[in-house]
């Protein structure tokens, strides 16, 4: 589950499908080389027992006028059949008549017709009748390497279909997820743009009131709320710039935000040297982030205090600070106005 939650989208889609799709098949086609294979193999077999009676019957008179000559003319005929490998012909007295190809010696006629699989091998069992009467007996003996190569190329041809359906699954899923993705893929553009061009004036285009238009109108919000803060940052920070006031802002954290040229020149700092430093860089109070914690705690909108600041040549300055609070959605910064004593 770790490994799958950090795929893309795209990776997953395409394990779901073939989770859904793979089983399916593969089910769907061992059944059908199963179904196929019990078929060729009865098939193999009733072409194999009507191979055998037909023998049988051409094999009766050679056995009624005991004529081994066109009894073993009889079973040579055989060889026009690439499976029959071998054929022993008995007589009444269940004693060798005949024989063609593979003859295996612990052989014994059988009286019932019978076939018998085993070891790539068939055995047929057939007797010899003639006029309803059992004139000898017929084992036919053949080899199912034909029928076993036919089903394995079956299974081969089955298996390559079955890669085929998957290699057409994850191609539709490449297809299709352009559709899927493309709401995301929208919010991710507009996002990035927002971002990279600092323009928070772009929105999305809300034509679903599904999960979609859920999403869509989730970031819509978002950037309406983040434009309205950017827009009130910077109107403040122009707001400050043009004063003359030794004003410095600090975050929640007591790290500075913003501070004016005048400040920049009071602590005789350059402005990159202070931003985003702690307070306590510039300022002898060690309670000092207390204080505004206190304050922030207390959502106290104005405080003042004297302390001392620390210039950039390690010299000490006494000043008055006035601190406004402002809570922007539980973020609470701190306009401080300095002015020596």
């Amino acid at each position: 589950m770790r490994f799958f939650s950090t795929l893309s989208i795209k990776g997953k889609l395409i394990i779901i499908n073939l989770a859904i799709i793979l089983p399916v098949l593969t089910t769907v086609t061992l059944l059908y080389i199963s179904v196929d294979a019990e078929i060729l193999k009865n098939q193999f077999i009733s072409k194999m027992a009507a191979v055998g009676d037909l023998t049988s019957n051409y094999s009766a008179p050679d056995l009624m006028f005991v004529d081994r000559e066109a009894a073993q003319e009889t079973l040579s005929k055989l060889e026009d059949i690439e499976d029959i490998k071998g054929a022993i012909l008995f007589n009444s007295q269940k004693q060798r008549f005949a024989s063609y190809g593979i003859v295996i010696d612990s052989i014994r006629p059988q009286e019932e017709e019978l076939v018998i699989a085993k070891n790539q091998l068939v055995f047929v069992y057939s007797p010899v009748k003639f006029q309803g009467n059992t004139v000898g007996f017929l084992t036919l003996i053949a080899s199912t390497k034909n029928m076993d190569h036919l089903i394995n190329d079956r299974f081969l041809e089955v298996f390559f279909y079955l890669v085929l359906a998957s290699a057409f699954v994850i191609l539709l899923t490449f297809l299709f997820q352009g559709l899927i993705l493309s709401p995301i893929h929208s919010v991710i553009n507009v996002v990035n743009n927002a971002i990279q061009k600092d323009d928070y004036t772009e929105r999305i285009r809300v034509h679903q009131k599904h999960e979609i238009g859920e999403l869509y109108s989730g970031v819509n919000n978002l950037l309406d709320k983040v434009e309205y803060n950017t827009v009130s940052r910077k109107l403040s920070a122009k707001f400050l710039e043009l004063t003359n006031e030794n004003v410095m802002v600090l975050d929640e954290n007591q790290k500075i935000i913003f501070l004016s040229e005048s400040f920049s020149k009071l602590v005789q700092y350059r402005e990159k040297d202070l931003l985003n430093q702690k307070i306590d860089k510039i300022i002898n109070d060690s309670a000092l982030a207390v204080k505004f914690a206190h304050k922030s705690a207390q959502s106290d909108e104005y405080m003042d205090f004297n302390t001392t600041l620390i210039l950039h040549n390690h010299k000490l300055l006494p000043v008055h600070i006035k601190a406004f609070l402002l809570d922007e959605d539980s973020h609470p910064q701190y306009i401080c106005l300095i002015e020596t004593i």
